[in-house]
C-alpha cells in the first residue's frame, strides 16, 4: 500500500496492483492520484485473462516461455472474447520483454494509455504487476520514461520486501 499511494502521489495518476491467479490477473490495489481527470478503468477484485490489460501483459510476458505458451492456449477464446488474437498477444509479449514493461496507448477506457512494470519474486518469477493507467496526455512520449522510472523503482522495493519477508518466515518456521 505505501509503495502504490507514493506512485500516486509522484505521478498524480492512478496506479493498480495486479498479481496472477492461474490464467487470470486480478486487481488487487487501486490508489487514485491527485490529477482532476481519474482513470478508473479496472475494480479491485476484477478478473481477466492473462494478456489483456497491460498488467496481465506484463505478468504473462515474463513468465517462462512454455508457461506462456499454455496460458495462451488455455485462454485463446477467452483472449478472443477480448477482441485479442494469439497473434497480437506474441507481438505485444515481444515488445514488452524487449522494452522490459508493458505499455499500451489505447488502454481500457477510450482515450486512455498505460503502463506496467513486472515485480518478481526472489527467484525471477514474475508475481506482481504494477500499472498506471492515465488520459492519452499524460502519458505523452516524453513522460513515460519518467513513468517507467518510478514504477520501477517501487517495484523493486516491493520485490525486496516480499523477500525479506519470506526469509523471516522461513526462519521463524525453523
Amino acid at each position: 500500500e505505501p509503495y502504490l499511494r507514493h506512485i500516486s502521489e509522484q505521478a498524480g495518476d492512478t496506479v493498480f496492483l495486479t498479481i496472477r491467479s492461474g490464467f487470470d490477473s486480478i486487481c488487487v490495489d487501486r490508489k487514485i492520484g491527485s490529477y482532476p481527470v481519474k482513470v478508473l478503468s479496472i475494480d479491485v477484485g476484477a478478473r481477466r485473462p492473462l494478456g489483456v490489460g497491460v498488467g496481465g501483459l506484463v505478468l504473462l510476458s515474463f513468465l517462462a516461455e512454455a508457461e506462456a505458451a499454455s496460458i495462451i492456449e488455455a485462454n485463446r477464446q477467452r483472449l478472443a472474447q477480448h477482441q485479442l488474437s494469439v497473434g497480437k498477444l506474441a507481438e505485444r509479449m515481444r515488445s514488452t520483454r524487449t522494452r522490459g514493461y508493458a505499455y499500451t496507448d489505447a488502454g481500457v477506457v477510450r482515450g486512455t494509455k498505460a503502463v506496467a512494470v513486472p515485480v518478481f519474486d526472489a527467484d525471477g518469477n514474475p508475481v506482481a504487476a504494477v500499472s498506471i493507467a492515465a488520459i492519452y496526455d499524460r502519458l505523452a512520449a516524453g513522460r513515460v520514461a519518467g513513468v517507467v522510472k518510478l514504477l520501477t523503482e517501487q517495484a523493486a522495493i516491493i520485490s525486496r520486501r516480499m523477500t525479506e519477508i519470506s526469509r523471516a518466515r522461513h526462519r521463524a518456521a525453523r
